[in-house]
């Protein structure tokens, strides 16, 4: 029941052009459902698709009616926080997301524990494009799969492999991020 990443293009472009026009911040989280294939396994696809409604609705009950969330694929989801007073909010919102995670889901009547990893990068008066904001979202969420799953990171310069830091938000003169 969640509009797929086709939709997240064009809103993160408008979010974007409004955060530019308005000096205001905008983050992307991107969650992946840590061990989801094991559900599948054990459940089927009827069990994980049961368990990808479940985890919409959870998401979608934390976050304000002008933010977004969009199912990736898989079970990946980002969701899209627009006109941030603070930049410090997602990663509160990603802490709140983690929360109703403690919370097994009912699979065929049996009480599944389901964890998320959560990668965060907030936007606050830099020029990137929807690409290059995409690709940092999804490096710290694979730094937060690698750093034990069930927790959220931060996006950070160095977080994104030498030869591919295209970077655009980069001031002339300034050294590029490690």
């Amino acid at each position: 029941g969640l509009p797929t990443r086709i939709l997240l293009h064009s809103d993160l472009k408008n979010a974007l052009d409004y955060a530019r026009r308005f000096h205001t911040s905008i983050a992307l989280l991107m969650l992946d459902l840590d061990k989801c294939k094991e559900i599948n396994d054990s459940f089927g696809h009827d069990g994980g698709d049961h368990v990808l409604r479940i985890v919409a609705k959870r998401i979608s009950a934390i976050i304000r009616k002008t933010d977004r969330v969009v199912r990736m694929g898989g079970d990946e989801f980002i969701v899209l926080l627009n006109d941030l007073d603070d930049p410090g909010q997602a990663a509160r919102i990603a802490e709140k997301i983690m929360e109703t995670f403690s919370d097994p889901i009912q699979v065929g009547g049996i009480q599944v524990s389901v964890s998320v990893s959560i990668g965060i990068c907030t936007i606050t008066d830099q020029v990137v494009d929807a690409d290059v904001l995409l690709k940092r979202v999804d490096a710290a969420m694979y730094r937060a799969k690698e750093s034990g799953r069930g927790c959220y990171q931060v996006f950070t310069g160095d977080m994104i492999a030498p030869g591919l830091s295209q970077q655009p938000d980069t001031p002339p003169g300034s050294p590029p991020s490690s």
